[in-house]
């Protein structure tokens, strides 16, 4: 529900605002990843209005529209909360995954026929970079042990606040055979997320929090990864890559690339 002219602009300030999440942040990239942040929170404050007073066939109006009386109403600050996980979820992870997967195809060029192949093959290209190199490296949204659990003869208190790390999990050997192989057979002709011996991928999450963006990132990759390699057949790495210092995001600062390689 938001005019693409303004979703360039709130994309602007987003690498601002991840910069202000990194750990190492100095006090420069505070203020401005607070300055972008509050030009980010005006804006779906006064879009929120607008969608009330017109609202049209969208997300944003159809959230904002439920009835007062109505179990499911949201306030202001839960309804821009919304839209604020909306925006970063699927701005900064699927670019990442993006990044990923170029990588992977310079890494691996002996699987990049995944690429060339029908829908089913460039499915399972996506769905393994997806689990090689999941751009969230544990859940963002905390899970509340609701008694001591003893788990790999340590003990979880009550009410503790308990995170997956999909990063582990996606290369569990008891899950994924030779789970540090990029191998997108593992992937051909399954169901998303799942491996052809019925092993869930946890990338986007599972159970009620499952990503809400995930078929959304697999169409754009799926849509884009053949392209680049259709276009760039030679694409190779300029130099190393770049990446933020997030303890939660497996981001880039820079992946520079040639888009053709030096003789081609």
């Amino acid at each position: 529900g938001m005019p693409q002219d303004d979703m360039f602009g709130l994309a602007a300030g987003i690498g601002a605002i991840l910069e202000g999440l990194s750990p190492h942040a100095s006090d420069p990239q505070l203020a401005a990843a607070d300055a972008a942040s509050a030009r980010v929170q005006a804006y779906f404050s006064d879009l929120i209005q607008r969608k009330r007073t017109d609202p049209c066939n969208d997300i944003v109006s159809m959230v904002v529209g439920v009835h007062d009386d109505d179990a499911d109403t949201l306030s202001d600050a839960e309804l821009i909360s919304m839209l604020w996980g909306m925006l970063l979820g699927g701005f900064a992870t699927t670019a990442a995954t993006i990044d990923h997967a170029v990588l992977a195809m310079l890494a691996y060029p002996e699987q990049r026929h995944w690429l060339q192949r029908d829908a089913v093959g460039v499915k399972a290209f996506v769905e393994e970079v997806l689990r090689c190199d999941a751009p969230a490296m544990f859940s963002s949204i905390p899970r509340i042990a609701q008694r001591d659990i003893e788990l790999g003869g340590v003990v979880i208190p009550k009410n503790a606040d308990v995170r997956v790390l999909i990063a582990a999990g996606n290369r569990d050997p008891d899950a994924f055979a030779d789970p540090d192989r990029f191998n997108p057979a593992r992937f051909y002709g399954t169901t998303p997320g799942m491996s052809t011996d019925g092993k869930i991928m946890l990338s986007f999450g599972h159970g009620i929090h499952f990503c809400l963006g995930a078929q959304l990132a697999r169409v754009q990759l799926a849509e884009s990864l053949p392209r680049i390699q259709a276009r760039f057949p030679t694409l190779a790495l300029a130099e190393q890559p770049t990446r933020e210092p997030s303890a939660f995001l497996r981001t880039f600062r820079a992946l520079p690339v040639r888009l053709h390689a030096q003789g081609g």
